[in-house]
């Protein structure tokens, strides 16, 4: 999975543009990085901005703490579990 998918171009042209896009996701709480995560994986989201969406952000936020997916550890083992077709 491609987490940051609009983080496109070409070197050196598009250094800045390309750079400005995973600042953003690096400058992210762990919370938002979590629900970013989940989010792409589930094909809600498809970039940062899309964390934007108030009731797409709480869905998720919801099922998150309903999973007690409270750190990233434990987010990994699920997507990873995700991503295998374990779940």
């Amino acid at each position: 999975m491609n987490l940051l998918e609009n983080v496109s171009g070409q070197l050196p042209g598009d250094k800045y543009k390309m750079l400005k896009e995973i600042d953003s996701y690096l400058n992210l709480t762990e919370r938002k990085k979590l629900i970013y995560q989940f989010g792409r994986l589930k094909g809600y989201y498809r970039c940062i901005d899309d964390l934007k969406d108030d009731y797409t952000y709480n869905e998720l936020s919801n099922f998150l703490a309903g999973l007690q997916i409270t750190d990233r550890d434990v987010a990994k083992k699920y997507i990873d579990q995700l991503i295998n077709g374990m779940l």
